[in-house]
């Protein structure tokens, strides 16, 4: 991840929380220290499952996920998502973004498709766009 050039406001409304999927410990650290220095609420996950287990996904604005993890990989978790009905937004990782795959991400509702590395204001934005969409001011 490297840094941007493009200012981005903190949130007005902090309350919005971010659920980050990532089995690597570094890139879930660098992503998680970033939003919180913006004012969003964390919680971290290593994979999918912990994410499901925990039901983080009823109680998060966002959800970022790395594509490619051991288990359910970030688009069988998008897709898991919509098909039980949940409509949180998802932000996808990956460092192999493949056209087949951005298209799949797509086509099952992704808020975006980031390729790794990202920019951090592009990242922020996602999220941003993501929470707005989510209405965190109404939680």
């Amino acid at each position: 991840m490297s840094s941007s050039n493009v200012l981005i406001q903190s949130p007005a409304h902090t309350r919005c929380r971010v659920a980050i999927v990532d089995d690597h410990d570094d890139v879930r650290s660098a992503v998680s220290s970033l939003l919180r220095s913006y004012g969003y609420a964390i919680a971290e996950f290593d994979c999918a499952e912990s994410l499901l287990a925990a039901g983080a996904q009823h109680t998060s604005h966002c959800v970022i996920s790395d594509l490619q993890m051991p288990g359910m990989s970030g688009l069988e978790l998008l897709e898991h998502l919509r098909r039980n009905g949940c409509a949180v937004p998802l932000i996808v990782l990956t460092a192999f973004p493949e056209p087949a795959v951005r298209q799949r991400a797509q086509q099952g509702g992704a808020a975006a498709f980031l390729s790794k590395p990202f920019q951090a204001g592009e990242l922020m934005q996602c999220v941003a766009l993501a929470c707005a969409a989510s209405d965190c001011t109404a939680s």
